[in-house]
C-alpha cells in the first residue's frame, strides 16, 4: 500500500504544472497587453489581467488566431478564449493596489500615432474600467514600436510598467529611444514634487499622526528625528506612483513652517510611500536617511 502511496505522489510531482491551472479561466479583463508583429511576420503575443488578478498569456500566428483590431474585440475574445495559459496570480495587496490605480487612472482619449520605426511591430497597452451600468471605458496606456502613444498619467505610468513586468516575452520598445515607446515616469526631487522652496531645509517642523477617530495628533520631534526629515527632503527622489489610495489615517505628516510662523509646505508618509493628492508614489532615499 505504501509503494502505491508513494507511486501516485511521484506522478503527481511528475506531472506538467499547467494541468493544474487548465481549469482557470478569466474573469472580466482589466488590462491588457500585445505585441503584434509587422513586415517580416505575423507574430501575436498577448498578456491579460482579469478582476481577480489572475495573469493570462496568448501568443500564435495572427493568419491562425485571426486576432482583431478593436480594444473591445480584443477583451471579449481573451475572456472566451480556450488557448490562454494561466501565468499565476497576484496576492492580496498587489491587486487593491492595481485596482486603485484602474479606477483613479486619467483616459488623457489618446490614440496610437507613427513613429520613427519601421517594420517593428507595435505594442499597445490599454486599461479598462467599468461603469455601474456595466459601460466599459478604454484606457490607452502606452504604445511603442512602429505605433506610439505615452498616457502621462502617473496612474497609467505605473499600469504601463507592471504590465511590462507581469509579461516579459510581449515585446515591447519601451523605455529606449524617445519617440519609439514611452519613457516613463521621470524620478523628481521630493522638495521640487511637493513644490516646496529649498529655503524650507531650514524651517523649523512640527509632526502630526493623522488618527482616522482622533483627527491630527501633535507628536514631539526629537532633533534626532527633525533632522532625519531634513535629510530625507533634501535628498529623496520620488520614483512613481505606487497606488491610488486616499486613507484617513496612519499617516504622519510633517508641517514645515518659517520663523514667523506662517506655513511653507509638509510632507505625508504612509508607512515608506509619500501620500499625494491622488494616491501614494514610492520615493527613493538617501542610505543615510530616515
Amino acid at each position: 500500500m505504501k509503494a502505491v502511496y508513494r507511486m501516485l505522489v511521484l506522478l503527481l510531482l511528475l506531472l506538467p504544472s499547467h494541468c493544474f491551472s487548465e481549469e482557470v479561466r478569466p474573469g472580466r479583463i482589466i488590462l491588457l497587453t500585445e505585441y503584434c508583429q509587422e513586415g517580416w511576420g505575423d507574430r501575436i503575443q498577448v498578456g491579460c489581467l482579469d478582476e481577480n488578478g489572475c495573469l493570462f498569456g496568448l501568443e500564435g500566428a495572427d493568419s491562425t488566431l485571426h486576432w482583431p483590431g478593436d480594444p473591445e474585440a480584443k477583451r471579449t475574445r481573451l475572456a472566451a478564449e480556450g488557448a490562454l495559459r494561466f501565468l499565476g496570480r497576484l496576492d492580496s495587496e498587489d491587486r487593491r493596489a492595481v485596482g486603485s490605480l484602474i479606477a483613479g487612472v486619467v483616459n488623457q482619449d489618446g490614440k496610437v500615432g507613427s513613429s520613427g520605426g519601421c517594420d517593428m511591430g507595435t505594442e499597445c497597452t490599454w486599461a479598462f474600467r467599468f461603469g455601474k451600468d456595466e459601460t466599459v471605458e478604454e484606457i490607452l496606456l502606452g504604445a511603442s514600436g512602429d505605433g506610439f502613444y505615452e498616457n502621462t498619467d502617473p496612474g497609467a505610468q505605473a499600469l504601463y510598467a507592471r504590465a511590462r513586468s507581469w509579461f516579459p516575452y510581449v515585446w515591447c520598445y519601451a523605455y529606449g529611444t524617445e519617440g519609439i515607446g514611452p519613457q516613463g515616469f521621470v524620478p523628481q526631487p521630493l522638495l521640487s514634487f511637493l513644490n516646496i522652496p529649498l529655503s524650507a531645509l531650514s524651517a523649523e517642523i512640527a509632526c502630526l499622526y493623522m488618527d482616522c477617530e482622533a483627527g491630527p495628533v501633535p507628536k514631539e520631534l526629537s532633533e534626532e528625528e527633525a533632522a532625519a526629515v531634513r535629510e530625507l527632503l533634501s535628498t529623496a527622489k520620488v520614483t512613481g506612483k505606487a497606488n491610488g489610495y486616499s486613507v484617513t489615517g496612519g499617516t504622519r505628516a510633517y508641517v514645515l513652517r518659517d520663523p514667523e510662523g506662517s506655513w511653507i509646505g509638509s510632507v505625508e508618509l504612509y508607512g515608506n510611500l509619500l501620500v499625494g493628492r491622488d494616491g501614494m508614489y514610492t520615493l527613493e532615499r538617501n542610505s543615510s536617511g530616515e
